[in-house]
């Protein structure tokens, strides 16, 4: 099975997840390992997205163009749609879904980012006169007439020409295409489609954070998990933020 097979199988293997919950915006599942506070408050992660969403349009609304590279979650989207409703009618402001395989190794990334390289090499002598974003573009737009729909709602995917080290295999799905741009306009920021600046947000978050880090799973024969930089208490993670 192909790299791009995998992530494939894992789009699809989402939605299925979400449309067997009773309500398919809500991802939070308690069980033996995830539990409600023993005392505070826990906020719904659907009201924090939310929340999260109409602050961003209201800090973003003098922006000429807004355009949002989300993870593939049911939650987000409904609330992006729910926030930029009128900004998405009016066309200044569209959202895609980018799903990455991020489970794989250095020789497979090497492979994928080999393979991408000859392919825009490849592009480059059909097309002599491009450079490098505009070649992009064509390999985009062969793409898109090639996408497949997955998923209750029939959303329409397609594979990432151009995939990096740290985004091995990449497919994008366009959420808010009304029909009205033509294959040139639309190819654009589908190319530029990633979840790399925000990942590496988060990872300098928690780098700068010690009790934001990441639980280590230890080398011990049963893989327990050491929780040793984690706020026992999650008030505690709150005060140190600047």
């Amino acid at each position: 099975m192909t790299q791009v097979d995998r992530l494939a199988m894992e789009i699809a293997e989402t939605y299925e997840d979400a449309e067997s919950r009773a309500d398919v915006e809500a991802s939070e599942s308690k069980n033996s390992d995830m539990a409600l506070p023993s005392h505070g408050m826990q906020v719904r992660e659907s009201y924090t997205v939310h929340g999260h969403f109409q602050l961003l349009a209201a800090m973003l609304q003098g922006a000429e163009k807004v355009r949002v590279y989300m993870d593939q979650d049911s939650g987000i989207r409904a609330a992006f749609l729910a926030a930029f409703v009128d900004r998405i009618k009016e066309r200044t402001a569209d959202g895609w879904y980018v799903s990455v395989l991020k489970e794989t190794t250095i020789h497979d990334k090497e492979a994928a980012v080999k393979l991408a390289r000859d392919r825009l090499k490849a592009e480059a002598e059909i097309h002599p006169g491009l450079d490098q974003d505009e070649l992009l573009v064509e390999l985009m737009k062969r793409e898109m007439r090639c996408a497949t729909r997955v998923g209750q709602y029939d959303d329409l995917w397609l594979e990432h020409p151009m995939p990096s080290m740290s985004e091995p295999a990449k497919k994008v799905c366009w959420l808010t295409d009304l029909g009205d741009y033509d294959e040139e306009h639309a190819a654009r920021p589908y190319s530029k489609a990633s979840l790399h600046a925000v990942d590496r947000f988060f990872m300098q978050t928690r780098r700068r954070l010690s009790m934001a880090e990441r639980s280590i799973i230890t080398a011990s024969k049963d893989r327990r998990v050491w929780h040793g930089h984690s706020a026992y208490r999650p008030e505690n993670l709150a005060m140190t933020w600047p």
